[in-house]
């Protein structure tokens, strides 16, 4: 069977049946299985089919939220109309770590050219901004890539970014229009890892006789190869603390051996050119990065049987 995945955006008011069969080979996968490895992650793909569904997840004083057909991928977006007031804002409550990511990708237009926005993330005290300048043609789309580890100003301490509640745009211009599409934040050469707890009661992933209570983040970064490829192995160690096991170079390269005393999660094919690891469905696209080249979290694993 082919890969499938988990979209936990969705679904989002309504959901196609090709997403619901999706979904559900995803999970049947093990796709949202604790220690998820991953290299972005989908913020919000603005899939809201109704304006009270899109109204359910973002607001602002003055803003005026709707679904909008006007989109730059999928079936919708969301529309902001601003009031007669300047610097307005729109944003979205959440829950978030996202100190494994480094940059931010994000689609926007309005209906005026060249407006000077930023998108914002706030830790429920601390806010971080990025400068943006929309398109110079008035309600023409406009992809913007910005550094997460580096924001443009901050209102006096950068947001921590492992304790997100809530993000969005800010600094929208009166009586103007805008739409704002897929935001997705991506990894360097690491991987983040989500935590080994999915929920409170579900607490399942053990070492030997121990309990992991790994709450997620980033393994640390990978370095290239130097002559050929290689693969590497990501695992979680007593410690709650994630590991590289290295490969040797190779023209055809083969898994290293896999520790006895580590939880492995993630195999990584890793290129001379690399510059950053994608996820396995965009190998293809860029062909001269790292991929997470397998899934190699244990199903059920028992480490030791004793019989008196």
């Amino acid at each position: 069977m082919e890969r499938h995945y988990y979209d936990p955006n969705q679904p989002q008011g309504t959901m196609s049946l090709m997403n619901l069969r999706s979904a559900l080979r995803a999970l049947f996968q093990g796709d949202l299985m604790p220690l998820r490895p991953r290299a972005s992650l989908i913020l919000d793909d603005m899939e809201y089919s109704s304006d009270a569904n899109a109204q359910a997840e973002w607001s602002g004083t003055g803003v005026t939220v709707t679904k909008s057909t006007t989109k730059q991928e999928g079936n919708y977006a969301i529309q902001c109309v601003i009031d007669a007031t300047d610097d307005r804002a729109v944003h979205k409550d959440v829950v978030l770590d996202l100190s494994a990511f480094k940059t931010v990708k994000l689609w926007e237009q309005v209906n005026v050219a060249s407006s000077a926005i930023q998108f914002y993330v706030s830790d429920g005290v601390n806010e971080s901004y990025w400068n943006i300048t929309t398109n110079g043609t008035p309600s023409t789309w406009q992809e913007d890539t910005l550094d997460l580890t580096t924001p443009d100003d901050d209102n006096g301490t950068p947001a921590d970014l492992s304790a997100i509640t809530s993000y969005g745009f800010r600094l929208l211009d009166a009586s103007k229009t805008y739409i704002f599409d897929a935001i997705k934040v991506i990894c360097g050469a690491n991987v983040a890892v989500e935590s080994a707890i999915v929920g409170g009661f579900y607490q399942q992933v053990y070492l030997g006789l121990n309990r992991i209570t790994f709450a997620g983040g980033s393994s640390p970064e990978v370095t290239p190869p130097s002559v050929n490829p290689r693969i590497d192995l990501l695992a979680l160690n007593q410690d709650n603390e994630l590991e590289w096991t290295a490969g040797e170079e190779n023209s055809t390269p083969v898994e290293p051996t896999f520790p006895t005393d580590k939880i492995p999660i993630c195999l990584i094919y890793c290129k001379t050119t690399m510059a950053k690891i994608v996820d396995y469905e965009d190998r293809a696209a860029n062909p001269d990065e790292a991929y997470i080249y397998k899934d190699v979290r244990p199903l059920i694993s028992i480490s030791q049987i004793t019989v008196s």
